[in-house]
C-alpha cells in the first residue's frame, strides 16, 4: 500500500502544473489552411513562428496586437488573419526587465507577412525579444524543415481611432 501511495504521489507531483499545447492536425481543415501559406482577397495574413532554437522553449509567450493577445507556443507557428487597417504589435518577454520589440503594421487585403518571434535570454544582462521580418521562402523553409506545430487560426479586426 505504501508503495502505491508513493508512486501516486510521485506521478501527481511531477505532472501537476503541466499543460498541453493546443495545436491543429496537418490533415485538418485548419491545418490545411495554415499550411497553404495563401493570401486572402479580403484580409491580410501574418504568420508568426517560434523556431526550435528559440530560448524559453518550455513556455507559451504572448504577442499583443492592438488590444488582442495572441499566445504563441514553443516550436509552433500561427496564422493571423487581419482586417485591413493599422496594427501595433508588441512582443512580450518573460523576464521582468526584458526588452520588448514593437512594430506598426499597416495591413492591406491580399497581403502576406512573415515574422519570426525570437525571445532571447542572457546571463546577467536583461533579455530581449525580437520580431524579425522573414521572406515567404525563409519562413516556409523554417516551418516545414523544423516540422513546427500549427497553432489554431487567429482572426483579428483593426480598432477604429
Amino acid at each position: 500500500m505504501l508503495k502505491k501511495t508513493a508512486v501516486l504521489a510521485f506521478v501527481l507531483l511531477t505532472t501537476y502544473g503541466c499543460s498541453t499545447i493546443q495545436s491543429l492536425d496537418k490533415e485538418s481543415q485548419g491545418g490545411a489552411v495554415a499550411l497553404s501559406f495563401a493570401p486572402l482577397e479580403t484580409h491580410a495574413v501574418m504568420y508568426l513562428y517560434r523556431d526550435r532554437d528559440s530560448h524559453f522553449g518550455l513556455f507559451t509567450l504572448d504577442i499583443y496586437i492592438n488590444e488582442h493577445t495572441v499566445t504563441t507556443s514553443p516550436r509552433c507557428f500561427v496564422r493571423v488573419e487581419l482586417e485591413p487597417g493599422s496594427y501595433f504589435i508588441e512582443a512580450d518577454h518573460p523576464d521582468m526587465l526584458g526588452f520588448e520589440d514593437e512594430l506598426t503594421l499597416t495591413a492591406e487585403a491580399g497581403q502576406l507577412k512573415f515574422y519570426e518571434y525570437k525571445p532571447i535570454s542572457r546571463f546577467v544582462v536583461p533579455g530581449e525579444t525580437k520580431i524579425i521580418k522573414r521572406s515567404k521562402e525563409e519562413a516556409m523553409a523554417n516551418i516545414t524543415e523544423q516540422n513546427l506545430c500549427i497553432s489554431p487560426l487567429v482572426r483579428l479586426s483593426a480598432t477604429e481611432d
